[in-house]
């Protein structure tokens, strides 16, 4: 007897999860389903107003060429605030953060005596 019970314990664990997984493919299956018929509605309309989307796809690549540039004038500027070029040793350092504007006066002094940017920012706990 104690050996048939044995066979018919059930883990409610694994039914769970069985259980879970059967429900997210039925979902994802729907999704995939509405999101095929809202692709064909927007490719039947695209067939049937093609000066409309000739504006728009017009219109989508200035967008992008313009987020694309502010995002290069970007990463430029803050290259040019957290990096410096020292010419006595010929290497680049970079700082964890923009400089205030005390420290970047307490920084060029410093180099104007001689310093490097190597030792003023290890100095002031800035250096990366």
């Amino acid at each position: 007897m104690e050996e048939r019970r044995e066979e018919n314990v059930v883990n409610f664990d694994e039914v769970k999860k069985e259980a879970k997984k059967a429900m997210f493919k039925k979902r994802l299956s729907s999704f995939y389903e509405s999101a095929k018929i809202k692709v064909m509605a927007v490719v039947e309309w695209g067939r049937e107003h093609p000066a409309e989307v000739a504006g728009i796809v017009t219109g989508a690549s200035v967008l992008a060429k313009s987020v694309s540039k502010h995002s290069q004038e970007m990463q430029e500027q803050r290259h040019r605030d957290r990096e410096f070029f020292d010419h006595r040793t010929g290497k680049w350092c970079e700082t964890k953060r923009k400089l205030t504007s005390r420290e970047q006066v307490e920084a060029e002094a410093r180099h104007q005596a001689g310093e490097t940017w190597t030792q003023i920012f290890a100095d002031m706990r800035l250096l990366k």
